[in-house]
């Protein structure tokens, strides 16, 4: 199971901003105590325009179809 985590603006080189979506896979952790068990999995980051995006550092994604680098000061970033 997959759901969006988080949202945070970025900005490219040019200046224009993007918004940067984070998205978060689930996976079972089922035991026999809670046989519904999830635990957090993988993230993944996409533009709002759904464009694969990969994470350089905190605070520097580059979008894979691009090349485009992006930065993002928001604190909550990852």
């Amino acid at each position: 199971m997959e759901e969006q985590s988080q949202e945070f603006m970025a900005v490219d080189e040019t200046g224009t901003e993007h918004r940067l979506l984070v998205y978060r896979d689930y996976v079972s952790a089922a035991t026999r105590a809670n046989p519904s068990g999830m635990a957090p999995g993988l993230k993944r980051i996409v533009t709002q325009e759904g464009e694969r995006v990969n994470r350089l550092k905190k605070g520097a994604y580059q979008i894979v179809a691009t090349g485009a680098i992006l930065r993002s000061c928001d604190p909550d970033a990852p």
